[in-house]
């Protein structure tokens, strides 16, 4: 077995608590995050050949991504979609 997965393997439960963490972070801050984020300069890479594991993927994800995903599921998406329609893209309090 590959060094990198053996030793994920051996770690397995610290790794899913780790995801845990980040997703109840994610989650518990929802309401803060601004429903779209714009990102500049985003290029994405080629895969490569041999794989960083799982551990040093969360570190990579939090780094690079995590306050960069979009928070537009839900009501909150939808409240600002009908918006859009009926207001166009104005602010909330703008709409009459």
């Amino acid at each position: 077995m590959n060094g990198v997965l053996h030793s994920d393997r051996n770690e397995f439960s610290s790794i899913l608590e780790r995801t845990k963490k980040l997703a109840e972070k994610r989650l518990n801050n929802q309401d803060e995050l601004p429903a779209g984020v714009r990102v500049e300069g985003f290029h994405l890479q080629d895969m490569p050949e041999k794989g960083i594991g799982a551990k040093a993927s969360i570190d990579f994800f939090e780094k690079h991504f995590a306050d960069k995903m979009n928070n537009s599921a839900g009501a909150r998406f939808y409240h600002r979609w009908l918006h859009s329609r009926v207001c166009g893209w104005r602010l909330v309090g703008e709409c009459v």
